[in-house]
């Protein structure tokens, strides 16, 4: 996991410096960010991993339907990347997800809701 500074901090960096915008948190242990003029819930999800370090734990890439999902989901299959979980359906948004694993750390999400 790619770990990075505290959450206050990490989110003042991205908010203060690149315009990300926040959209959702869970006080005190994650933040959701979306880039600026993005309309998707989220890009960026931090997320504290052990209790203290800030990690990253995805980002997000929303597409157009739910058969990009499950169809660009089955390339990059076949392209080589691993699932870390999905397909799915996440209980609260009701979105469709594929995570991958990211080789730079955390995962890639690829939603549709």
């Amino acid at each position: 996991m790619l770990v990075l500074p505290l959450l206050a901090e990490a989110e003042e960096f991205y908010r203060d410096r690149l315009q990300f915008q926040l959209t959702d948190r869970y006080p005190g242990d994650s933040v959701f960010l979306r880039c600026n003029g993005n309309h998707a819930h989220h890009n960026l999800f931090f997320l504290k991993g052990d209790g203290k370090k800030l990690g990253f734990h995805h980002a997000a890439f929303q597409v157009s339907s739910i058969h990009e999902v499950f169809g660009g989901g089955l390339h990059m299959t076949e392209q080589g990347w691993k699932t870390r979980i999905g397909p799915g359906r996440h209980p609260i948004s009701s979105s469709y997800f594929w995570y991958f694993h990211n080789p730079c750390g955390g995962a890639a999400e690829y939603d549709w809701d």
